[in-house]
């Protein structure tokens, strides 16, 4: 007996790896296909995109693998279930508008939440006599805090595709007919923080449904292209592209786990991280310092909004977690930061999670470079008796 295989479209990641999918990114592949196999009868295509990868930061916050950068298509009855946010992004509805004009300045009407920012970015062109010009704008990209991973969270109680999507239509949320509209009206405030004035040029939406020819799909870190052209963000530190390609976009560019190498910049470029990125007191945000994927220009080309000054959310509650590799990639040396930035994230003190793990793991680099020397002496501890009495 053949077994019916869900359909799978790996051009855009084939063509990134030149047809040569690394051994991780393809235990990722498996491992959505895996999830979705018990239901493939309701599954009509898995589109797997350039920027698909796992998801580091939202990884972390959920304590579950979740992965990022593709097209799942589905029929209306096909059930959720609880091992489907590996691919049912809790960043729902998140929404990213450019707005003509603007002047960077403090946010005072909302915090932002992990993956979201706001900041002012620059267009170059050539007037009528060949004189370089930029023109500003504002671009916001955002997710309500907390409201789409409750949501999410919802439908992987067991309701169907079809359930969800006229769920997203239609339940109001916070005044406003749909998620959707209650995004786009945050976004439009956060806009105003940056002094715009006028309504956003274009608007679009990633980690939503749409419906096409019979089945439902959810675009994750995917846009539909509506015909105008899609902003595309290369990386926070590059800007965005807006591209006109094809229908389903990779919403960004950005690598898996590639961060900027910050203590090996030079002084220029540290000072320009610092001045114009600003994401409250630590100095490492994993957001900011992503690097995009390589030879990213060989798959798109487009009009570069480069960045000015911007907001970008804290990743204080996940960077302590992450593996020390990345936290020492992404710190700066002492002298490299002003004194305004958190201490416990100078190269010579990087603040890491205090696990069972992360103990056992200097232990085995040897007991004298963290034991207190009060309790540890020549191989031998020396506890106090009342710890001794809850260690038997």
């Amino acid at each position: 007996m053949v077994l019916k295989m869900i359909p799978t479209d790996t051009t855009y990641l084939s063509r990134r790896y030149k047809n040569s999918i690394p051994h991780d990114v393809r235990e990722g592949m498996h491992h959505i296909i895996g999830i979705l196999n018990a239901r493939k009868e309701h599954v009509q295509e898995v589109v797997f995109l350039e920027n698909f990868s796992k998801d580091l930061e939202q990884s972390i916050v959920h304590a579950s693998d979740i992965y990022k950068g593709l097209v799942v298509k589905m029929k209306p009855e096909f059930k959720f279930e609880k091992a489907d946010i590996a691919w049912l992004h809790p960043n729902f509805a998140q929404v990213r508008a450019v707005y003509p004009g603007g002047e960077f300045d403090e946010l005072r009407k909302k915090e932002l939440d992990l993956g979201s920012s706001c900041g002012t970015y620059s267009v170059a062109h050539e007037d009528d006599i060949g004189t370089l010009q930029m023109t500003r704008y504002t671009i916001v990209d955002m997710h309500i805090p907390n409201v789409g991973a409750r949501i999410v969270k919802d439908w992987l109680r067991g309701s169907t595709v079809k359930e969800a999507y006229e769920q997203y239509l239609t339940a109001p949320l916070k005044g406003y007919s749909n998620i959707q509209e209650c995004a786009k009206a945050q976004c439009n405030e956060l806009s105003e923080d940056l002094n715009v004035t006028e309504e956003a040029i274009q608007t679009w939406f990633t980690n939503v449904f749409h419906r096409d020819s019979g089945v439902i799909q959810f675009s994750n870190h995917s846009i539909v292209e509506n015909g105008k052209g899609t902003l595309i963000q290369i990386s926070p530190l590059y800007g965005y592209m807006m591209v006109k390609e094809r229908c389903n976009v990779p919403s960004d560019l950005m690598s898996k786990d590639d961060f900027v190498n910050v203590s090996e910049l030079k002084e220029s470029q540290v000072q320009r991280i610092f001045s114009r990125c600003h994401w409250g007191e630590s100095a490492i945000n994993s957001t900011a310092l992503r690097k995009p994927i390589p030879n990213w220009g060989d798959f798109f080309s487009g009009q570069r909004y480069k960045m000015e000054e911007v907001h970008f959310a804290s990743s204080e509650k996940v960077t302590p977690l992450m593996d020390p590799k990345y936290l020492h990639t992404m710190s700066a040396l002492s002298h490299q930061i002003d004194k305004g930035r958190s201490a416990h994230h100078y190269e010579d003190k990087i603040q890491v999670v205090s696990s069972d793990e992360m103990i056992a793991k200097l232990l085995a680099m040897g007991k004298n470079r963290i034991l207190n020397p009060d309790f540890y002496n020549e191989g031998h501890l020396y506890l106090p008796r009342e710890w001794i009495k809850e260690l038997s």
